[in-house]
């Protein structure tokens, strides 16, 4: 039994460094466990902080891109009705201006813009004549800006000259 006994104190006595040293290392290990769990927290705070930014987000861009179709349909409401209101109105114009027994014919219409037609051509010949009376003009101005040239160089040899005799 001393042996035994022997034999237990000499491995208690070998054990007792590893012992010092596991409790040691255990006190590292909390310190490290402790400091995880700090940052593992935070991580955790600001994740949500994050996940809530985000549903606030996507909750915020829902409703404007909603609001965004809700313009849109009203824009191509407004478009709609100012087309129609616009293609009402030219269908009234045309009915006033033709007669009331065939307010569609084709005949109708096709008189209606061959007149429109005749007025368009009739004006431009009025502008084509004015427009060659102005280039008439042109050509009178040029021959008066020849003649004031020549003269102005007249003027100046006969300036040239009287400075020589008077000198």
């Amino acid at each position: 039994m001393s042996t035994i006994v022997k034999n237990i104190e000499e491995k208690k006595e070998t054990l007792e460094p590893m012992i010092a040293k596991l409790k040691q290392e255990r006190s590292v290990f909390q310190q490290i466990r402790d400091e995880h769990n700090i940052h593992k927290s935070r991580y955790e705070e600001l994740q949500q902080k994050l996940f809530d930014e985000n549903k606030s987000l996507e909750e915020k861009s829902s409703m404007m891109q909603k609001e965004c179709e809700e313009r849109e349909s009203v824009y191509k409401l407004l478009t709609t009705t100012e087309s129609i209101t616009a293609s009402t109105l030219l269908e009234s114009k045309i009915e006033e201006v033709l007669p009331e027994e065939e307010p569609y014919s084709t005949a109708n219409l096709s008189q209606l813009y061959q007149d429109k037609y005749d007025q368009l051509q009739q004006l431009q010949n009025e502008l084509r004549k004015e427009q060659q009376g102005k280039k008439g003009g042109q050509d009178y101005n040029s021959k008066q800006d020849a003649m004031f040239k020549s003269l102005k160089l007249l003027l100046e040899m006969k300036q040239r000259s009287l400075v020589s005799e008077e000198r």
